[in-house]
């Protein structure tokens, strides 16, 4: 992960919490409790709200999608789930707005 793509995360991270919303990391070098490995190309953050769960890439300016992370998002789009790839606070409050709309409210 680059430089601006850790404080991209970073910023979320600590932020989206006050919408109240919950924020997860996954490392795809955790064990999993059965053992396993969790999947290799699984996004950077797990956004979880009231009925929303969304799963977010998160990517500088100019940063691309390496081979796993291809192959995963297109395994969820063939599921009818498209992985957005955020790029900035811009591009994070965007998303938020279609998916957690109510969050929103008084921010902008």
């Amino acid at each position: 992960m680059t430089q601006p793509e850790k404080r991209l995360q970073s910023t979320l991270e600590r932020d989206l919490p006050k919408l109240g919303l919950v924020v997860a990391h996954v490392n795809y070098t955790t064990l999993s409790p059965q053992g396993g490995h969790t999947t290799l190309g699984f996004p950077d953050l797990v956004i979880i709200g009231r009925d929303v769960v969304d799963l977010w890439e998160l990517k500088s300016p100019t940063g691309r999608l390496n081979e796993h992370q291809r192959d995963f998002h297109s395994i969820c789009e063939r599921s009818g789930y498209t992985i957005p790839v955020i790029r900035s606070i811009d591009g994070a409050l965007s998303r938020l707005g279609e998916r957690f709309p109510l969050r929103l409210q008084g921010l902008r």
